[in-house]
């Protein structure tokens, strides 16, 4: 047969791609490195040709009879990529598509160790998933599954509505509770259902018979509020973060005693990932949940603005510097209190502290306090 490059396209090579190119020989393959080290990989040593959807592109990975890798490359970014396919399967080499198995829910076990860590990343999620769907199927609790994620459904969708009603229609304190009960209950959901309920699926994962999906419309939209309906809000952030790390044991230790002691065992990366949402979530809750806890009067300290500043990025941010304790403090401020005020004008510090002890302040106009108007 005549003989036939592959190289990497220019856009490839621009892009940083391993510079390497081989050459389809009668005898074998010819793998030219950088600095021109050659390497030859004989047809009869490869044992099999894997494939694995890798985004918008396919992995094409050679294997040794030891299943070692011997050679990989992308289909999508070398010249003559499909040719040199064509030539390997001429060969009677067997062709296995590791995505169409994990699909058809069979295992890759024996391939795994042949590959890199990205493309095991992209094939964990459905390993973990068919795996998972074996024991729902022997045990027979498919039609619990298929209630559950009925159930998830409806709840995910209920949530988005609450949402828009709590935006219209509730003030205040309410508000605040009722976004709060939504990230709350949204978390208890998570925790039930753990760990078959998922917020986010891998785009990777195909089969998802019996993987409970939220919509996470109405999770996002109360995140979010607790987010910006507190960002003129400040307070030490060395004490944020330790109500944060409490916050965040506190959601953990549920999810941890279901895991232990629950049917399903969790793997660790999917351990890693819950624990970061329940970080995420503690994240947000730290002023609502002090918020709401907060029984005490205000203090008021005076001030006098010194200057202004808007700082633009993606968003306008509005910021008041003024002396207070002693040294030149700078506030986060609406854009309607930053329109409002000129360099000059007294305003307020208002204090306060929840029952746990977390100290919070904002600042505004005089006579004019901002804690209702969330």
């Amino acid at each position: 047969m005549d003989d036939i490059t592959v190289r990497p396209r220019r856009a490839a090579a621009l892009l940083g791609c391993r510079k390497f190119y081989f050459r389809m020989e009668t005898e074998g393959i010819v793998v030219v490195e950088s600095f021109g080290k050659q390497t030859v990989i004989r047809y009869e040593d490869i044992s099999a040709l894997l494939f694995l959807n890798m985004s918008k592109n396919q992995a094409v990975i050679l294997l040794g009879r030891k299943n070692e890798r011997l050679l990989n490359f992308s289909s999508a970014d070398m010249i003559n990529a499909d040719k040199a396919i064509d030539i390997l399967r001429m060969k009677r080499i067997p062709s296995i598509n590791l995505s169409e198995r994990l699909e058809r829910w069979q295992d890759i076990d024996e391939y795994m160790p042949a590959l890199s860590w990205s493309e095991r990343f992209v094939c964990r999620p459905q390993v973990i998933a068919m795996k998972s769907a074996r024991r729902i199927e022997e045990a027979n609790e498919g039609k619990k599954i298929e209630k559950w994620k009925r159930l998830a459904c409806v709840v995910g969708w209920a949530m988005f509505v609450l949402d828009i009603f709590i935006l219209l229609f509730l003030r205040g304190g309410i508000r605040t509770a009722c976004f709060m009960f939504v990230l709350l209950f949204a978390w208890a959901m998570y925790v039930w259902m753990y760990p078959l309920l998922f917020l986010e699926v891998s785009g990777f994962v195909k089969n998802k018979k019996y993987i409970i999906e939220m919509p996470v419309f109405g999770i996002l939209a109360a995140f979010f509020f607790c987010l910006t309906g507190f960002e003129n809000f400040a307070c030490d952030f060395g004490d944020y973060l330790v109500f944060v790390g409490i916050i965040t044991v506190l959601l953990l230790i549920p999810l941890f005693l279901k895991s232990y002691f629950g049917k399903e065992k969790p793997d660790k990366m999917r351990v890693l990932a819950s624990s970061f949402l329940a970080l995420l979530l503690a994240y947000a809750v730290v002023f609502p949940v002090n918020y709401m806890v907060t029984f005490q009067a205000d203090r008021h300290e005076p001030v006098m603005v010194k200057s202004k500043e808007i700082y633009v990025n993606k968003f306008a941010s509005y910021y008041v510097y003024a002396d207070w304790k002693e040294a030149d403090h700078k506030f986060t401020v609406s854009e309607k209190t930053y329109y409002e005020i000129q360099k000059g004008d007294r305003m307020q510090v208002c204090l306060r502290h929840s029952i746990f002890g977390f100290h919070y302040w904002i600042l505004h106009n005089e006579g004019h306090c901002k804690w209702g108007e969330l």
